[in-house]
């Protein structure tokens, strides 16, 4: 798919210098062009892979049919449906050893189960047998949860454990980053960007700027508002310069990949360039490709 993409990129470049007519609006297509490939690079892995073949059971000791698991192998989240033996494969893992999580939320029940365990994942794969056990209880387990739940797409389960935090009235620093996740909940899922934006406004009013700042351009840039987002975002890091979401998996770096993409999008390429050359170095391995995919195009 990453090279169907780049190849259709490729091709509006040439058609670009042809003509001077519609250069604009080719440069819109573009850059919608850029944006996807950006999305696609983020979300591809690298390297030789294998993958995880298990089984699960419900607490009562009956295989776990038709169960839908969130399963999580070194922070990244999996979402899978068990057959009717319990039985379910997860492909595309990387090599080496590898520590899993996987919780269930039974709903004739209202619980929330879980499992966790290592495996060491080869090219022939690895088995695993998961018991599913315990309530997930407390504000880091809830949060956690609901962190793994918003990055597999798991909305239902997420608002639930995200009002199951609500109900413990959290204080201080765990107040401030409940709503940071009802903001990310709401964008994310589309539920409301009104809503997540007054969330993150109240984060941003009660003490964690960069945090609450990174959400409202997020809000922004899908409202198609790319100068609030990048003016957000340059607040964000004017507040804390090394500024970094481990929850998002999202690096300084990264995050500045992000800013130069909303100069992009309106047409600061100067700015974009600077950006991308000066202050993204800091990012991850996918960031960087993105990175030098922006360069690529804006450079030739």
């Amino acid at each position: 798919m990453v090279s169907r993409i780049a190849s259709k990129i490729q091709s509006k470049s040439r058609q670009l210098g042809s003509g001077q007519s519609a250069s604009k609006s080719r440069r819109k297509s573009l850059i919608s062009g850029i944006v996807l490939l950006c999305l696609v690079l983020l979300a591809a892995g690298c390297g030789p892979k294998g993958y995880i073949e298990g089984t699960a059971y419900h607490p009562s000791g009956k295989v776990l049919g038709g169960g839908e698991l969130l399963v999580s192998v070194d922070g990244k989240t999996h979402v899978v449906v068990t057959g009717a033996d319990g039985t379910f494969r997860i492909s595309g893992i990387a090599l080496g050893s590898r520590q899993i999580k996987i919780s269930f939320y039974d709903s004739a029940a209202g619980e929330r189960y879980q499992w966790e365990g290592a495996v060491q994942v080869g090219i022939q794969g690895a088995k695993i047998r998961v018991e599913l056990s315990g309530v997930l209880q407390g504000f880091d387990e809830l949060i956690q949860a609901v962190w793994r739940q918003l990055a597999g797409g798991q909305w239902e389960s997420a608002k639930k454990n995200l009002e199951a935090i609500t109900a413990y009235a959290p204080q201080g620093d765990d107040e401030i980053t409940c709503r940071l996740a009802w903001g990310w909940y709401y964008l994310r899922s589309g539920e409301s960007c009104q809503k997540a934006k007054q969330c993150f406004e109240k984060a941003l009013s009660t003490g964690k700027e960069a945090e609450a700042r990174v959400g409202l351009a997020a809000v922004e840039a899908a409202s198609g508002q790319y100068s609030l987002a990048a003016s957000h975002l340059e607040q964000a890091f004017a507040a804390k310069p090394n500024l970094q979401l481990d929850y998002l998996d999202l690096t300084t770096g990264d995050l500045q990949v992000a800013l130069a993409s909303y100069y992009l999008q309106i047409g600061a390429d100067a700015k974009t360039i600077q950006i991308l050359k000066q202050k993204a170095q800091g990012a991850s391995a996918r960031g960087r490709e993105v990175r030098d995919k922006l360069l690529l195009f804006l450079e030739g």
